[in-house]
């Protein structure tokens, strides 16, 4: 490996990769392999202790290696389209060999324009929405919703049809097939090739909103959703005032235009309730305190212990009510 990868190699985080790479849990020492159906915990990342890499490997067999190696192993793409998607996805630019110039003769860097996900969407048929309220056992409202607002879509992926998170600026695509059940390989969501994943879906409705509701994933965005309709129902708020926006995954960092574009507003976060998306949520509540009027955080497992996200909440009997109750007095307009 040339100095110049090893160096950018050492900039290329695990979690980003991992969220980028649409691939379920949590990165760590242990844990199960995202490529095959692993019934243990068979799967470790670690920091190389001789140039500071992160390393995977894979105790059952799949392999070992670089972030590089696991994009090639989950994409199926040779070495060099990997770098390419890296450095895309990072933003990063890889020299393609050492400069003969002198460093202050060197030519500028020129900035990449990064390539968007690419998918053939549609509206979906009223027979669609109805069976994905069915699947996901929420109001059609909340689908109609998110379907009005652009975030919601439906496509074929993978010759799977799909229901697709998906955003206005076309920076992130995310599918789930309509069947309910994951991929083949196990995953829930598939990221579309060229998704940004640390992208805020939904970050355009920020501007003429007062009260931001942050979910991770797609599920709990269509809940949320539902939510907002019922509180606008009930006249606690203007629906146009509520923008529902989320995040990807719990590994994602929020960008700085995220964070700038919460100025002014009453931010509230719905927290999953594993360590992980409790981590997460008070990671981005940190994160939009400097510039939001407002931030609060609703661990979901506190409202209803045995639910484990929003949908999960609002599919149980009850459940609006008790989210309703909860956030009385919590939520300004």
């Amino acid at each position: 490996m040339s100095d110049d990868i090893a160096s950018f190699m050492r900039t290329v985080d695990v979690g980003t990769v991992w969220s980028l790479l649409g691939l379920q849990g949590d990165p760590k020492q242990s844990c199960r392999c995202p490529v095959h159906k692993d019934k243990h915990a068979s799967f470790s990342v670690y920091r190389a202790s001789k140039d500071g890499r992160w390393l995977w490997k894979c105790h059952a067999g799949c392999g070992r290696g670089d972030m590089a190696d696991l994009w090639m192993l989950v994409t199926g793409c040779g070495k060099a389209e990997a770098l390419r998607e890296l450095r895309r996805n990072f933003g990063l630019g890889l020299l393609a060999g050492r400069s003969c110039l002198p460093a202050e003769r060197s030519a500028p860097a020129v900035a990449e324009v990064l390539a968007l996900p690419s998918l053939e969407l549609d509206l979906g048929t009223d027979a669609e929405i109805a069976e994905l309220s069915e699947l996901r056992r929420l109001p059609e409202a909340g689908l109609r919703l998110a379907v009005e607002r652009g975030l919601l879509r439906f496509a074929h992926h993978r010759g799977v049809r799909s229901w697709v998170i998906t955003d206005s600026e076309g920076k992130a695509i995310s599918c789930r097939p309509m069947s309910g059940k994951p991929w083949g390989d196990g995953t829930k969501a598939l990221m579309v090739k060229n998704t940004q994943a640390n992208h805020l879906i939904g970050l355009p409705h920020l501007r003429g909103a007062k009260v931001v509701f942050v979910c991770e994933g797609g599920p709990d965005l269509l809940a949320a959703h539902a939510l907002a309709c019922h509180l606008a129902d009930l006249g606690l708020v203007e629906l146009a005032s509520i923008a529902v926006t989320a995040l990807l995954a719990a590994s994602v960092t929020p960008s700085s235009l995220t964070c700038e574009a919460m100025k002014g507003k009453h931010v509230v976060i719905w927290a999953h309730a594993d360590m992980a998306g409790i981590q997460a949520a008070e990671s981005w509540a940190g994160q939009f305190r400097p510039y939001a009027e407002s931030v609060l955080v609703f661990e979901l497992g506190a409202l209803l212990p045995e639910a484990k996200d929003l949908n999960d909440i609002l599919s149980h009997e009850g459940g609006m009510d008790l989210l309703v109750a909860s956030m009385k007095g919590g939520v300004h307009e």
